[in-house]
């Protein structure tokens, strides 16, 4: 652990997204969650997920490096007014018009194939909550926590009961997601596996990258900024 990095490895997963937008994928391909368990240290995250400590800062230092001080813009920076408005855009818009799809692709696969893989027949039901309660988070924030949020002055009884709100949805979704990775096996696939069922994975596996950092922005770039409120 004596390796130099342009970090702090005792600083947390989701502190390191913040500084450096680019680490988010790197924690994504060992399927490091960055939002709702962010704030545990890069160290302990190694430990935690099964991750050589090496190749994992390794991995990150060279996302940065390789960044050559041309970082993408980083939305994580922006005023909450704008940030809100890219979460819409980039997060919330996306998912309503993917989650019929996934769920009717889902729905197919389960009754084809479920027979076969008895997986596929919990994973749908799974996902059939997952995007139940999606659905409802995403209309609480637009109609009640992002107006809040934007308002002149902001109710702190209000957001403090809608934050909660926003950190216990956010952590259900967590662990559904978790539960579809573990009945997935990683979103492994047999041999047998026909487009249907490849495209399910592919788009579930999507979905939780997304989320992750969806759900990263509002719980460590927005709610921070209301946190005197």
């Amino acid at each position: 652990m004596s390796r130099t990095t342009p970090f702090d490895p005792q600083q947390t997963v989701a502190s390191l997204v913040l500084d450096f937008s680019e680490c988010g994928p790197v924690f994504k391909k060992y399927h490091i969650d960055f939002c709702c368990k962010g704030n545990i240290s890069i160290i302990d995250a190694a430990a935690e997920y099964g991750i050589d400590y090496d190749t994992l800062i390794g991995d990150l230092s060279q996302a940065i490096e390789t960044r050559e001080g041309k970082r993408a813009d980083d939305p994580s920076k922006l005023p909450a007014t704008a940030l809100i408005a890219h979460i819409i855009s980039t997060h919330h818009k996306p998912l309503r018009d993917s989650l019929p799809f996934i769920g009717e692709l889902s729905a197919k696969v389960a009754r084809v194939h479920g027979e076969n893989d008895p997986r596929l027949i919990e994973m749908h039901e799974v996902f059939e909550a997952l995007a139940a309660s999606f659905l409802e988070h995403l209309d609480e924030e637009e109609q009640i926590l992002f107006p809040a949020l934007m308002s002149k002055s902001p109710d702190p009884d209000v957001l403090a009961e809608e934050f909660d709100n926003m950190d216990e949805d956010h952590l259900a979704v967590g662990a559904m997601l978790e539960k579809l990775r573990a009945l997935s096996s990683d979103y492994s696939m047999p041999d047998w596996a026909c487009t249907s069922y490849r495209t399910l994975f592919r788009e579930l596996e999507a979905l939780e990258g997304d989320t992750f950092t969806h759900v990263h922005l509002e719980n460590h770039a927005l709610m921070p900024q209301f946190a005197s409120a």
